[in-house]
């Protein structure tokens, strides 16, 4: 082999080579009339009329008349663009990068192509030539991209495969045109490190004005307190308030955290004690065989309105409190076979959605969630179901892979443009306007989900071992315990915000329902007598729990968790037990 004619095998031998081009001579020697292409190599044969012809990988190549060799590498190539910067349509400079897997045809024509776009006058080329060949239009793609879109949008990693359909979609013509083809979908990801500092920064102004909300309510509590140790807890509080004035980017709960255990018990029962008498609750509703029970936070002993619902779809499953945009309250009460949805002010009228299946049911809806126009529900033997609100059609299935199979279906939520579902040991989100979307999974728990909460600041749930864990805003796994249960079931959590500090209730089978003050360990048990607690739902003035038996409703004012404010026996009432229970605000 000549000087001037590079091997091929030793060319090969590098990762990065794509493409080489050499005489026959060179290639096939003066002996050998054919040349075995191997696994992952196609070659173009120029013969002495000018005509070509194409090997596939593995073939042989004869030598009849050639007079050149083109050797390609057939096998996928992953290009990775970055440090590149494309504005959002609010003028945010957004570093954005790309990864693309690309491999060269094995075609006559895209072999030529490949040959007049990417070689020229060059005898081989790497994958520093794929790479500039494509950069330019991957730059334009992502301009594009980012053109009439804001960053918030462009950020965001739940829109990252549309990106990538866009990209690929700009990319088609200048792949083509050089003999290549993209496998698999691209990695587009846009960044804004400015915009991210921007929001931090709002968000600490916020949390600064929820601190001097909570100091004025820490002053009221001071102002109020009637207990021996009042004016040691106007002495502290007024110390923390001082505090927070001179370090406005602390949280509070950071300030409270310095005090001992027990001041902080009675700061924290001064705090959200305050409001105890504010009228935030107008109803407390017990869902129970065939009948809806309204209870008057003034008037806990007997219901002061009953409904009773359609004999279509069985009798009550779940009942969920929804306010509509016009402020107006509904109920969504779940059944064996749909969803009734009520006007808590209306005439007692139920519009009713069914689901149509041949299948025998003994359970029913246990959980639903109102997203626009669209009711979502749970329903462990018939899965994750949705209707439109403004048609009279049955429900239609979303996640049926997912849920095929499955034990338990439950945990219907709808928070900040996603539904949430617990699919056994799994929760599931989608898009609510987009519900058969591929769901975000949240993983690392290793029992059946038994309730669910989500917040800005992560998603909360508890299982079937009584833990209670939480992922943090943008993770999916890996969960933080927060609290290890009795291996009995946790089939409530709520997050109550107050005054700058976030309260985590729950319940795990036990004779209390906890309230954790978020950013504290500290942890207050509401008693109920030595009667062991089920389900808990959760207002500024007013806690109820349904007991394990479920024939009793439980109730606290937030300030007294050693004695319940009343026990209502629901059973005797209704014939039946109680399926659930909401609160509906004033």
């Amino acid at each position: 082999m000549s000087a001037e004619q590079p091997d091929p095998k030793t060319f090969f031998e590098s990762p990065d080579a794509i493409a080489i081009t050499v005489d026959a001579d060179a290639l096939f020697g003066f002996l050998p009339r054919a040349h075995e292409l191997p696994a992952d190599q196609a070659a173009l044969v120029t013969r002495a009329h000018g005509d070509r012809i194409a090997y596939a990988p593995g073939s042989e190549v004869e030598r009849g008349s050639a007079e050149a060799v083109l050797l390609v590498r057939t096998t996928p190539n992953t290009i990775t663009f970055d440090a590149l910067t494309v504005t959002s349509l609010d003028r945010y400079q957004c570093p954005a990068s790309a990864k693309i897997r690309v491999s060269v045809v094995p075609e006559s024509s895209e072999l030529t192509s490949f040959q007049r776009s990417l070689l020229g006058g060059h005898g081989a080329v790497g994958l520093a030539a794929l790479h500039d060949y494509i950069e330019p239009h991957v730059i334009r793609a992502l301009s594009a991209v980012a053109d009439g879109r804001g960053v918030e949008v462009l950020i965001d990693p739940a829109n990252g495969e549309a990106f990538s359909t866009e990209v690929a979609d700009a990319l088609k013509r200048a792949t083509f045109a050089a003999g290549l083809r993209i496998d698999g979908s691209i990695d587009v990801r846009f960044d804004s490190p400015v915009y991210r500092q921007v929001r931090a920064s709002r968000a600490a102004a916020e949390r600064r004005e929820a601190e001097f909300d909570a100091q004025q309510r820490i002053a009221k509590a001071v102002e109020t307190a009637q207990r021996e140790r009042a004016k040691h807890l106007a002495d502290l509080l007024e110390q923390l308030s001082r505090n927070a004035d001179r370090s406005p980017n602390h949280d509070l709960a950071d300030l409270l955290g310095t005090f001992p255990e027990t001041e902080r018990g009675e700061l924290y029962a001064a705090l959200f004690g305050a409001d105890d008498t504010r009228a935030v609750t107008r109803w407390i509703v017990a869902g129970s065989g065939r009948e809806l029970l309204f209870f008057a936070p003034d008037l806990l002993a007997t219901p002061a309105r009953t409904v009773h619902i359609p004999d279509t779809i069985g009798p009550v499953r779940s009942v969920r409190f929804h306010a509509d945009a016009d402020g107006r309250s509904r109920l969504i009460v779940g059944a064996s076979r749909g969803l009734h949805d009520f006007a808590v002010d209306g005439d007692a009228q139920f519009a009713t959605h069914t689901i149509d299946s041949d299948e025998d049911v003994r359970g029913g809806v246990n959980s639903a969630a109102i997203a626009g126009d669209n009711l979502f529900a749970s329903h462990s033997e018939l899965g994750v179901l949705y209707w439109n609100r403004g048609d009279d059609a049955p429900a239609r299935a979303i996640l049926a892979d997912r849920t095929r199979g499955a034990s338990a279906v439950r945990c219907s939520r709808f928070f900040n443009g996603r539904v949430y579902f617990s699919i056994d040991e799994q929760i599931l989100s989608v898009p609510a306007d987009a519900p058969n979307s591929e769901p975000e999974v949240f993983t690392g728990n290793h029992a059946l989900i038994t309730a669910l909460c989500p917040t800005i600041a992560g998603l909360y749930a508890g299982n079937a071992d009584g833990q209670i864990l939480h992922w943090p805003e943008g993770q999916s796994d890996e969960p933080e315990l927060l609290h290890s249960g009795r291996q009995r079931s946790a089939e409530s959590v709520a997050v109550l915000d107050f005054g700058g500090l976030s309260r985590l209730f729950y319940t795990d089978t036990s004779v209390a329902v906890f309230a954790r003050v978020l950013g504290d360990t500290f942890t207050c048990r509401y008693e109920a007598a030595g009667q062991t607690l089920r389900r808990v739902e959760v207002a500024p003035d007013l806690i109820v729990a349904t007991n394990e038996i479920r024939d009793r409703l439980i109730f606290w004012r937030p300030s007294r968790p050693d004695t319940p404010l009343a026990v209502v026996a629901v059973s005797p009432l209704t014939g039946h037990s109680i399926q659930d229970v909401c609160l509906i605000p004033a």
